[in-house]
């Protein structure tokens, strides 16, 4: 048999669609602090998690937040030689995940673009225009513009090292990413987040982006 924790909460993609207006950046800094503290672990050992997601990201009542579904995972860095699998989800995939080439090779930078159009999609609420259409003509609007528009709407500031951490993660090529976690991390100036073990997501987005009662509970497990 398998044993498996049972987290209580909901993922990233559930909690959005309650919200009723993007998270700010310190909130986005201890989510993404967690799942690139998990991608790190993957990435040590040759592996990729290749579908990350609003809805793999997992939020729960008290804990931090939980990378979920290693389905599309494969020991695949460095070992160009074979072809993998595509499985994917189209608006979060980067154009190498579609080419699965030795001339396009997957890596790091792979799960950081996947992981920084999950940041883009949150501030848009909806999902991010699929890297196939953006490598033909890219109509997705530049992450700098949808700070701005967020601003300008919602009263909600970015800084500057963010957003052109985010921006550089989301590069069409992948030669043009940050290639590591680490270089990611650096870009954007992460620190390790305190009292992260009795982390409450709620509370921390406060009233005026999650009003009082609004959430229900789900139950999941992985």
């Amino acid at each position: 048999y398998m044993a498996m924790p049972l987290y209580q909460g909901m993922t990233l993609k559930q909690a959005r669609s309650q919200m009723s207006c993007p998270p700010s950046e310190a909130w986005l800094r201890k989510v993404l602090w967690c799942v690139l503290g998990a991608l790190k672990v993957l990435h040590r050992g040759t592996a990729l998690h290749r579908d990350v997601s609003p809805d793999n990201i997992f939020l729960q009542d008290t804990g931090p937040p939980v990378l979920l579904d290693l389905g599309a995972a494969r020991l695949a860095i460095g070992d160009n030689a074979k072809q993998h699998t595509a499985i994917l989800k189209v608006n979060y995939a980067p154009i190498e995940q579609y080419a699965d080439s030795q001339g396009v090779p997957q890596g790091p930078w792979t799960d950081l673009y996947a992981l920084a159009a999950v940041v883009h999609g949150l501030l848009c609420n909806e999902p991010p225009l699929p890297a196939m259409i953006r490598v033909v003509n890219d109509k997705m609007p530049p992450f700098g513009n949808v700070v701005k528009t967020v601003a300008s709407e919602f009263g909600q500031g970015y800084s500057e090292q963010f957003t052109q951490a985010i921006s550089w993660a989301l590069s069409i090529q992948p030669q043009d990413r940050p290639q590591s976690v680490r270089e990611f991390a650096r870009a954007l100036g992460l620190v390790t987040p305190h009292g992260m073990s009795s982390f409450d997501w709620r509370a921390e987005l406060g009233p005026a982006c999650l009003p009082a009662g609004k959430l229900p509970a789900v139950i999941a497990k992985e």
